[in-house]
Formats: structure tokens, sequence, C-alpha cells
């Protein structure tokens, strides 16, 4: 048996919906986890789901991993203008 090739839309049937949020976030914060294992790599993943509930993934610190991508050269030109439309 193949796998099918699914059309990527939203799913209509709720309860559908949420077993392939659940499978799928499950999935995607195990690759998340192997990356930063095997790479030594790090790693922020922050998922909020449809009812506004926030799962998050970090190699180390969540804070530290947000810091550290404000703080890397191509970001500071877009907080400073953040700041200005403010």
């Amino acid at each position: 048996m193949t796998r099918r090739k699914i059309q990527i839309k939203n799913i209509d049937n709720t309860t559908a919906r949420l077993v392939t949020f659940s499978k799928r976030r499950k999935g995607h914060f195990k690759k998340a986890f192997e990356l930063s294992t095997l790479c030594d790599a790090e790693i922020g993943l922050m998922v909020f789901s449809a009812t506004g509930k926030l799962f998050e993934y970090a190699s180390s610190s969540m804070q530290q991993v947000i810091e550290r991508h404000n703080l890397h050269p191509d970001n500071l030109g877009k907080m400073d203008q953040l700041s200005l439309e403010l």
C-alpha cells in the first residue's frame, strides 16, 4: 500500500482537524528535537492552536532563542523600523 498525496486545504471535520493538528504538532516537535540533537543547533518552535493555546519547544531556553534572534544582524534593522513606527 502506498501513501496518497493529500490536497492541502482546511479540514472541515472538527474532530479530524484536532487529531491532525495533534499528530502533526508532535511530528514537528520530534523533528525539531532531532535537528537540535544531531546538528547541535539552537532551536525554538512555537505553535498556537486554533483556540489560542501555546505549545513550545526550545533546545535551550525559549527566551535565549528569541534574544539571539533579535540580536542577529539581519534582524537589527527590522527592530529599529518597528520602534520608529510605534
